[in-house]
């Protein structure tokens, strides 16, 4: 503990477990730092400053044993941290390039904007408040005004009484790489700076969808829907506002707050892919492109990310830090537990399985695993006009076997988290998001399996063979970020809020990145710059809109329709080459020149049929009177039908 009060020192040796104002204290094991600064309590000032430490033994009680402990100062004077925040936005900005190389790869058709003008630009902007379909955006701008509000009221009562009492293990600081705000704000700044990547990023998506759609508007597109595009914007602004707050105070009950908007982002992408290929309202013109019905976004919130939020609040408070007990063994000895009754805990599992289970069968439903008719009630009839589907990769269309080995594989994970969160091997909140994060890489997969065989059956042609590889180079960068945004998140992490305080301090480490950035706060940017460029790849999938897809559909079949009529004029050529047979003299040749066989005697057709096979190439010498010695004729296709007859393919 540190003080400026000797006789503060005195209560925190008589009972080190009390709670002292104008205090900092911290446990530790082999490693603790304390930060004084201007907007610490007590605040950073000349004169005599106290020191006190308390040694707790855990085994061997009763037993007298001297512990050395190191004590070290270290100043610093600078507070300025401008100039790493302005690299972060730079680096952040550099996002701008992938909608260019997102719409150059998926979408080559359409790169030029010359028809858009800014009273187009300015159309949609009124537009987003005054009409068009935005219902996903709606409900996320609902969600987020509800919850960041409310997030921010738990964390700053908590982030209080850190600050009131001086007790640093009450948030879970990297207190190796701890810089100040100064006299602000006694929170690390470096940590909400660094989600400064999601709220650029967040702002670069509408805004390169705003042109999208001016550009639909220009061009007299008749329907199109950027309401999944906008939602994704919004949730990473709002993701950033959430993490920006639970960094404020890191704790295992504040770290769902971190979560909220992960769980939309990983829920708007399943709803984009799937949406791709579903028949929307009012989308009869273009229902060829649709398999089966929608996601709706009011059945998505009110099904899916209500209930999660639900559980996920009551999962972490259940959750205990530092416990070896499990949720079995609680219910077994125990009436209460985290100030929940027992049967309140036991009500709360069999309604998370029971959710659980339902939501496997719809999606068994939805993937078209178990029996039942998901297209539209009308698209017969839409079929009957014949309108002309452009698209033959289809998440439905992917071999029954496959769906069902990988839906059974994902169950089972699903069902061994499940177990796991039981036995509090894992945080509730790690449970929920990496149930969602598989669910977003099987339907990608699934998406993938029959589109690739589609395009691969045009590999002949350069230019899917270009686009086919740029794809697949897209796909390996943005599971290159995603991979190296998990190893900076697990294998680096530089806090563990689901342990003692004391062990989560063990795995702080120092400053990696211009002595301002640690590992979390590269995690951040690496994750951010992955979720953009899955973003834009479940966008591209969901077709937002249908005049630029079909557009594009027309323009590509016409290139094949070209290839395959330049392939069949070859074809041709080469069979005009080879002239059927004729029963006529052959006419006399010169050396090294083909001819056409004709008019063979019976004795020598009947040597040549009984040692040929079908499509063998024979050299017949001295045949006819007319040729000289040494002359060669070449017999092309020809197939033994029967003993003693040649014939001509």
């Amino acid at each position: 503990m540190i003080t400026r009060n000797p006789d503060d020192l005195y209560e925190f040796f008589k009972n080190p477990d009390e709670d002292i104002t104008s205090t900092l204290r911290l446990s530790f094991s082999t490693f603790g730092r304390l930060t004084i600064s201007d907007a610490s309590r007590p605040k950073l000032s000349s004169g005599t400053w106290f020191l006190g430490i308390t040694a707790t033994l855990k085994h061997n009680k009763g037993v007298t044993r001297a512990k050395r402990v190191r004590i070290s100062i270290d100043k610093v004077t600078d507070y300025s941290y401008k100039y790493n925040i302005f690299f972060l936005y730079l680096t952040s900005l550099l996002g701008v390039i992938v909608p260019v190389i997102s719409r150059l790869i998926f979408n080559p058709d359409h790169l030029d904007f010359k028809e858009l003008r800014f009273k187009y630009w300015r159309l949609t902007l009124i537009n987003w408040f005054w009409r068009g379909k935005k219902g996903v955006t709606y409900l996320t701008a609902l969600l987020a005004s509800l919850l960041v509000v409310s997030a921010y009221q738990v964390t700053h009562a908590k982030y209080q009484d850190m600050m009131k009492f001086g007790d640093r293990d009450i948030c879970f600081y990297n207190e190796e790489c701890y810089r100040p705000m100064g006299s602000y704000y006694d929170v690390s700044v470096n940590g909400l700076a660094s989600n400064l990547p999601f709220m650029v990023h967040g702002l670069i998506i509408i805004t390169y969808y705003s042109l999208s759609e001016s550009y639909c508007r220009a061009n007299g597109h008749t329907y199109f829907d950027y309401s999944i595009p906008y939602a994704f914007g919004l949730t990473y602004i709002c993701e950033g506002f959430g993490s920006l707050i639970y960094h404020i105070c890191p704790s295992q009950i504040i770290f769902q707050f971190d979560t909220l908007f992960m769980f939309a982002i990983s829920m708007i992408a399943i709803m984009a892919i799937y949406d791709g290929y579903s028949f929307r309202e009012n989308d009869v013109r273009h229902s060829r492109i649709a398999k089966h019905k929608s996601i709706r976004a009011p059945k998505v919130f009110a099904f899916f990310l209500g209930p999660v939020y639900f559980f996920n609040f009551i999962g972490n408070m259940v959750t205990r830090e530092d416990t070896s007990e499990s949720i079995i063994t609680i219910i077994k000895t125990r009436v209460s537990w985290q100030g929940l009754p027992v049967p309140v805990i036991i009500t709360f599992y069999i309604l998370l399985l029971l959710w659980v289970i339902g939501l496997l069968t719809w999606a068994a439903y939805k993937l078209n695993i178990l029996p039942g008719k998901l297209s539209p009630g009308n698209l017969d009839n839409v079929q009957d006009a014949g309108l002309v589907d452009c698209d033959d990769s289809n998440i439905l269309t992917c071999p029954k076997a496959v769906k069902v080995a990988l839906f059974l594989a994902y169950c089972s994970g699903v069902l061994y988290g499940f177990f796991l969160t039981l036995l509090q091997k894992i945080p509730f909140s790690l449970y929920i998001l990496g149930v969602l994060i598989v669910a977003l890489i099987v339907l990608i997969v699934l998406f993938f399996f029959p589109w690739i065989r589609v395009m691969c059956t045009h590999i002949t042609c350069s230019r899917y063979l270009i686009l086919l590889l740029a794809m697949v180079l897209y796909v390996i960068t943005t599971c290159f970020f995603i991979l190296n945004a998990l190893i900076f998140f697990s294998i680096y992490s530089v806090t563990d809020k689901s342990i003692a305080p004391w062990k989560s301090r063990e795995m702080n480490l120092p400053c990696i990145l211009g002595g301002f950035y640690d590992t979390h706060d590269c995690w951040h940017l690496a994750a951010s710059f992955g979720l953009l460029l899955c973003t834009m790849l479940c966008v591209q999938i969901s077709k937002p809109c249908r005049d630029c897809h079909l557009s594009y559909c027309a323009v590509r079949d016409e290139r094949i329709k070209q290839l395959l009529e330049l392939h069949n004029e070859r074809s041709a050529a080469r069979k005009r080459a080879l002239k059927d047979i004729r029963p006529e003299i052959i006419p006399e040749s010169s050396p090294g020149e083909t001819q056409e066989l004709c008019d063979i005697r019976p004795e020598i057709s009947q040597e040549i049929s009984s040692e040929s096979s079908p499509g063998e190439t024979l050299e017949l010498r001295d045949i006819s009177p007319e040729s000289s010695p040494g002359e060669t004729l070449e017999l092309f296709d020809i197939r033994t039908e029967s003993p003693g007859e040649i014939s001509a393919a």
